[in-house]
């Protein structure tokens, strides 16, 4: 009988399996965790699949609320180019050491800061409308002069960095060029993670050399030049950045028709629109460039008999700043400007290529409790303060 009881007990010691605390144990090494557990900021496991609160909460007063699940993430004395996923969350940062030419850029390899899937992460959409935001929430972030912030793929959701505490951009944010897709040989631009179709329209093939639409946002886009050039796109959007928008892709130009009508020629494609990226903090300190301008058109290549049309420039994108305090100070630049349209090219003398149309300038949001700038606001466009009143209540929203 005492043999037959001690299988029960026996089979129950198989299956037990300890509770493990989320974060509280060290990273091993090759910040290695078990499965089930990544490795994060402040170099503990935390559980990946938990779900925290991350809403980012303004009081009646502009306080910010949070929960600050990554902790501190301070990058003083360190430099490269941290590029962040806002799919996943993973943030690597690569070092500016020179090789491969000296061109440093997300496709190589670096040091990864964030695994995939930190505690303290969250891909979500906003209810309001618009793109997906990948929201990243420290109780602490400094990003120094040496460092510039990039997406990690091209193909992503609105940059969101969140802090309890201090949040202090000293370096570059450069994700301009990045939400909206191309436009096609004769097609229209898309409306990429925009939320509304506003991608400039691309010329018709059969109008030899017109130029592509410049997409729309704050403003409608440029119509392209030429006999039948594209339109731009239309304005869309709020001044508050509720929802919160990117920028939308310029159409293609408009080439010769080849062969008899059997082929088109080679265009200009329309440009990327500009990404969207929001900082708050309770303090936030801003002496960087946030740059999500839109791509300009690209020219239209050069052929030996017939007239191209060039690509219609993406418009910008969207900035919100918001916090308890906020001092936008000497040497920040905030970049939102639309793309440029792209030149066309000379035919064989009966048609003459004609250049897409300029896209759109993106939107500006600033505001807190107190706003305090040194100087003037630096910006390529007129930015919307607002005060006390017209703080972000909530945010995805």
């Amino acid at each position: 009988m005492k043999a037959l009881c001690a299988i029960p007990i026996l089979l129950a010691a198989g299956c037990y399996h300890p509770k493990i605390a989320d974060g509280a144990f060290l990273c091993g090494e090759g910040q290695s965790c078990p499965e089930g557990f990544s490795c994060a900021a402040d170099n503990h496991c935390h559980a990946g699949n938990e779900n925290p609160d991350l809403s980012v909460d303004m009081s009646p007063s502009g306080a910010f609320v949070g929960t600050g699940a990554l902790g501190v993430l301070d990058l003083s004395g360190m430099s490269g180019l941290l590029c962040a996923n806002t799919d996943n969350g993973a943030m690597t940062l690569v070092p500016t050491d020179g090789v491969d030419g000296g061109m440093v850029t997300c496709a190589r390899s670096g040091t990864m800061v964030l695994m995939p899937g930190p505690v303290g992460f969250q891909n979500l959409p906003q209810p309001s409308g618009g793109p997906h935001v990948g929201i990243w929430n420290f109780s602490k972030l400094i990003i120094p002069q040496e460092i510039t912030v990039a997406p990690a793929t091209s193909d992503m959701s609105a940059l969101v960095l969140a802090s309890t505490g201090e949040l202090t951009i000293a370096g570059n944010i450069a994700f301009g060029g990045y939400g909206g897709f191309r436009g096609g040989v004769g097609l229209n631009g898309s409306s990429h993670n925009s939320g509304v179709a506003s991608g400039g329209v691309g010329a018709p093939n059969d109008a030899a050399g017109s130029g592509g639409g410049g997409g729309g946002y704050r403003e409608a886009g440029k119509s392209g030049a030429g006999p039948s050039g594209g339109m731009g796109g239309l304005s869309y959007g709020s001044a508050t950045l509720v929802p919160l928008h990117m920028g939308s892709g310029g159409g293609g130009g408009s080439g010769g028709i080849m062969d008899g009508g059997a082929g088109v020629a080679p265009t200009g494609v329309g440009g990327f629109g500009g990404s969207a990226v929001a900082l708050f903090g309770a303090t936030v300190s801003l002496s960087g460039t946030i740059d999500v301008t839109g791509g300009a058109g690209a020219n239209a290549a050069k052929l030996a008999t017939t007239a191209e049309g060039g690509g219609g420039g993406g418009s910008g994108g969207s900035i919100l700043v918001s916090g308890v305090s906020v001092l936008l100070d000497s040497g920040h630049d905030l970049l939102v400007a639309g793309g440029k349209g792209g030149s066309g090219t000379l035919g064989d003398g009966a048609f003459t290529g004609n250049a897409g149309g300029d896209g759109s300038a993106g939107r500006i949001w600033i505001g807190g409790t107190t706003v305090n700038i040194t100087g003037s606001v630096k910006s390529d466009t007129s930015p919307v303060l607002g005060g006390n009143g017209s703080a972000v209540t909530s945010f995805p929203r």
